[in-house]
């Protein structure tokens, strides 16, 4: 067999390595995460954006990313700014494919992955964040659990008690 013929063993067997290969990245320096934003534009106005991001110096793995996302149908968006290159999957859809994905191949974020995967991009898809004040405290308390799996992130001025506060409730 020649090296331009196909083997369906062999190209299995390089996607397995390919979603290992980003779970790796996604391991070590890869962003989880969502975030309350105020808009003006939804009821409450607030809204909720979720997010896997990866950002590097050198394009090669940016790329590799970008190949597997469009050949798996995840959206995402490439960015060059100042000698890094972003890549970004923000919609929660995209990143539920996503993490899908390389999921069974992530390990240092797997929980994570799991409560992003498992309850909060349900509850968006549900459209929680766009319901009532309470369904929408709800899910700010899964952002909070988010954090709290990644000592890497920040408090939000944005917890729950906030919107209890600003909303009496």
């Amino acid at each position: 067999m020649s090296m331009d013929e196909s083997n369906p063993a062999m190209d299995s067997m390089r996607n397995e390595l390919t979603k290992a290969y980003i779970a790796g990245i996604l391991d070590t320096s890869g962003t989880l995460g969502a975030k309350v934003q105020k808009a003006s534009d939804y009821n409450l106005g607030y809204t909720i954006e979720l997010e896997v991001a990866f950002s590097r110096k050198s394009p090669i793995a940016i790329q590799q990313i970008d190949d597997f996302c469009a050949k798996n149908g995840v959206f995402c968006s490439v960015r060059e700014n100042d000698g890094r290159y972003t890549l970004t999957i923000g919609k929660p859809r995209g990143v539920l494919r996503f993490l899908n994905l390389v999921g069974p191949y992530v390990l240092d974020r797997y929980e994570e992955a799991e409560l992003i995967v498992g309850e909060l991009v349900p509850a968006l898809q549900e459209g929680k964040h766009t319901g009532t004040k309470e369904e929408f405290i709800e899910v700010v308390g899964m952002l909070e659990d988010l954090r709290e799996l990644n000592p890497r992130t920040t408090r939000s001025k944005y917890d729950q008690e906030y919107f209890r506060e600003e909303w009496d409730l």
